[in-house]
């Protein structure tokens, strides 16, 4: 790879510094809200695997191969770096989610006592 791996490196943490601030927004909004509706609860399941599953890759890749090589520690670090902070907040966006359609059904119709009129539309 010659000495230009840092180039590549620099590359894959801007990258992650990129997806981690695109996704810090949602998250955020979603734990002071809590609210959900909008939020697909298999897309959760899934990206939340992933990147739990990406950072374990990378963990385990470092484990193996070792820190022996400045371009394998990189390589590794970038993964992990990229996909803790998503996965964690996915996660619990992904517990919001469960939670609220535990509390207040499928889709979340009804939120902090209000009931959907157009379910219930005997209560009109």
């Amino acid at each position: 790879m010659g000495g230009q791996w840092w180039i590549v490196t620099t590359i894959g943490f801007i990258a992650t510094l990129i997806a981690v601030v695109a996704f810090f927004p949602q998250s955020l909004r979603t734990v002071k809200t809590k609210k959900t509706n909008g939020i697909s609860l298999s897309t959760f399941i899934i990206y939340t695997i992933a990147n739990s599953l990406w950072v374990l890759w990378g963990v385990c890749h470092l484990a193996y191969f070792g820190a022996s090589e400045s371009t394998i520690l990189m390589k590794d670090l970038v993964v992990i770096c990229a996909n803790t902070p998503c996965a964690m907040w996915s996660g619990i966006i992904l517990g919001i989610k469960i939670n609220n359609m535990y509390k207040y059904g499928e889709d979340c119709k009804k939120w902090k006592g209000k009931i959907n009129l157009k379910q219930n539309s005997s209560l009109v």
